[in-house]
């Protein structure tokens, strides 16, 4: 167990009110102290899909100290999210000094891991940072109304209601037949030279196209 969750503020059970206020403390120590859900956190290290992950959180002191997130707070070799789904899926990369969430089963879940099916839990501890894992995730103030948005460096994919748009230095497409429908093909920016299509005329002298295109059709 990590140092920062038996770091709790001490009880003062003299200066509490009641019995009831001196209950109430002692359960939300235990809880603070035992269970853990989800937490905020920092990634320190990535490795073959698994990070090590910092709690973010600075607890207090019942006098107000802060109780210093160290080293010794790290939880190690934690799995990373990746979304699948009917064959499709989605994967990160994670980097030290990325967000996100540590979200913690309830259960012990290392033989789920390891089978990757319906499987017993692995003992009977409960709500441990081990039985973790890494959702990467951050969040801000700032609206975006560009659309849904895929980036990477100077690389970005966008999707609005009507629009697509490819942005990077080289846009690779490999495919066995790219097929392009539309009413027409512009290149450079639609300032470009018509792209020939069968049934078009070209000055077979010189290759210019004479004629522009709505369709894009190329023989070898």
């Amino acid at each position: 167990m990590s140092k920062i969750e038996n770091s709790v503020p001490t009880l003062n059970l003299g200066a509490l009110n009641n019995d009831f206020s001196a209950i109430m403390q002692i359960l939300e120590t235990y809880l603070g102290l035992y269970v853990t859900t989800c937490i905020p956190v920092i990634v320190e290290d990535y490795e073959n899909g698994k990070v090590d992950l910092k709690p973010v959180l600075i607890k207090k002191t019942i006098d107000g100290n802060e109780i210093k997130i160290t080293d010794d707070d790290i939880i190690h070799n934690v799995p990373m999210m990746k979304i699948k789904a009917n064959g499709w899926k989605l994967n990160f990369i994670a980097q030290k000094g990325d967000y996100g969430l540590l979200i913690c089963s309830k259960f012990d879940i290392t033989n789920y891991i390891d089978k990757h099916e319906p499987a017993p839990v692995g003992s009977n501890r409960t709500f441990s940072l081990s039985d973790g894992f890494y959702l990467p995730l951050d969040w801000d103030n700032e609206e975006d109304e560009s659309g849904f948005v895929i980036s990477k460096g100077n690389t970005e994919l966008t999707l609005t209601e009507n629009d697509v748009t490819v942005k990077g230095t080289t846009v690779n497409i490999q495919a066995d037949i790219a097929n392009i429908d539309a009413v027409s093909v512009n290149l450079g920016i639609g300032v470009g030279a018509g792209v020939a299509r069968i049934g078009d005329e070209v000055d077979l002298q010189t290759g210019k196209i004479i004629t522009g295109s709505a369709f894009v059709k190329a023989a070898g």
